[in-house]
């Protein structure tokens, strides 16, 4: 499905364009209300995503939105240069209105002249003021979501029987820390503090490794950092949760994985999966005392043997 006013590829179940943000679900042509619906076996079949060698489904874009655009969002510029310009030249152009009669030349050079300024401090607005929206830049989020979550089982090396028999835990949210590219920070229009930085989040957690895929994305430079790892119950020695409240959308925040190796892994949430943090915490917790038992287990084993 393509977006019906910028024309972007858009994933199915997408509910706005990653590029522009129109809202797209729902939406029906104008002609398949009034057109006979046509028998399945005779209906043209959409063509499929490109699939690899190895069966899984090809990535989609990975900047599906033009970073020029966005940074202007997230550093708006002054237009006070531009306002001064146009208000001179409609002085000007009053100037050469009044002179019309008694200096005709003068007078038309004065006019065409505060038109031509005018006119290009008019499109130098325009142009700092083009930008996206505060509902654009979250469906650019969600965009971002979707990739992640095309790539994650790839990227983890994760067969798909134990992908399907493991439920991953999902994180995605604002990411405050400047990777891969310098964050900025913008309240929008409706309250909500939003991040030049976004980073989504899959845990598949095994038996004994929880598998971790992060990946970091700027919606201002063409920049995006992928992490994996996998971790050993017992390996982690202490998680702690950071939550950042800030505007209307506060809630959110990132949590932290410490290891003994001392190694620190951070991923960023949204507000909705608070839960699902507390769940992960409990998790860890359970496969710490496990592993600690089997332990204990092990050692006196080993003692009765001596």
């Amino acid at each position: 499905m393509n977006c019906p006013n910028c024309g972007t590829p858009i994933e199915p179940g997408g509910k706005f364009c990653p590029r522009c943000g129109t809202k797209v679900v729902d939406a029906v042509p104008a002609h398949a209300a009034s057109s006979p619906r046509m028998p399945a076996s005779q209906a043209p079949t959409a063509p499929a995503r490109p699939v690899s060698s190895a069966g899984s489904v090809a990535p989609v874009a990975l900047f599906p939105y033009d970073v020029g655009r966005n940074r202007k969002y997230f550093l708006p510029q002054s237009i006070m240069t531009e306002i001064i310009i146009i208000v001179v030249a409609v002085l000007v152009l009053l100037t050469g209105f009044s002179m019309a009669s008694d200096r005709g030349g003068m007078a038309a050079m004065l006019i065409i002249g505060s038109l031509i300024v005018g006119g290009l401090a008019g499109l130098s607005i325009y142009s700092k003021r083009d930008c996206p929206n505060d509902s654009q830049v979250d469906a650019m989020y969600e965009g971002i979501a979707r990739i992640g979550s095309d790539e994650a089982i790839g990227k983890l090396g994760i067969s798909t029987k134990e992908a399907q028999r493991v439920k991953p835990l999902e994180f995605s949210g604002r990411s405050w820390s400047d990777e891969p590219a310098k964050v900025f920070v913008r309240v929008g229009k409706d309250g909500v503090t939003r991040t030049s930085n976004y980073q989504v989040s899959f845990l598949y957690p095994g038996k004994e490794v929880l598998y971790c895929y992060a990946a970091s994305q700027s919606l201002t430079v063409r920049s995006r950092r992928v992490k994996t790892a996998d971790v050993f119950y017992e390996d982690v020695v202490d998680m702690s949760i950071t939550e950042t409240v800030s505007g209307a959308g506060g809630g959110g925040g990132f949590f932290s994985l410490r290891l003994s190796s001392g190694s620190l892994l951070e991923f960023s949430f949204g507000a909705s999966q608070r839960t699902s943090v507390e769940g992960l915490r409990t998790l860890l917790r359970e496969k710490k005392a496990e592993a600690g038992n089997l332990q204990r287990e092990q050692l006196k084993a080993i003692k009765a043997r001596m």
